[in-house]
């Protein structure tokens, strides 16, 4: 396995400075050559090539927990038993508003 010195800069520093931290993993051969490959078509450094394919695996996991918590609301608003429950209570409310 090739250790792989993986960096990310952080621009939210309070300093103002650019902070970029380390970090080293450890990756198997084929797929560290695959990454260094694909890095050097995209004239990147594979650490930078590794730090964006992070960025955009956290990017989709947002994406996705956004849709998520979206579809819970629709499917909520839109259930049948929502629906059934709104018609007996604007029933009971109607006939209870009626002077028999």
């Amino acid at each position: 396995m090739d250790d792989l010195g993986l960096w990310y800069a952080a621009a939210d520093s309070p300093s103002g400075y650019l902070r970029i931290m380390q970090l080293t993993i450890s990756i198997p051969d084929d797929l560290y050559a695959k990454a260094a490959h694909e890095a050097k078509q995209c004239g990147l450094p594979t650490d930078q090539l590794c730090a964006r394919v992070l960025s955009e695996h956290f990017r989709r996991i947002d994406e996705q927990t956004v849709t998520a918590r979206l579809d819970a609301v629709c499917s909520s608003i839109d259930a049948p038993d929502a629906d059934e429950a709104f018609a007996r209570r604007a029933a009971r409310k109607t006939a209870a508003s009626i002077d028999w």
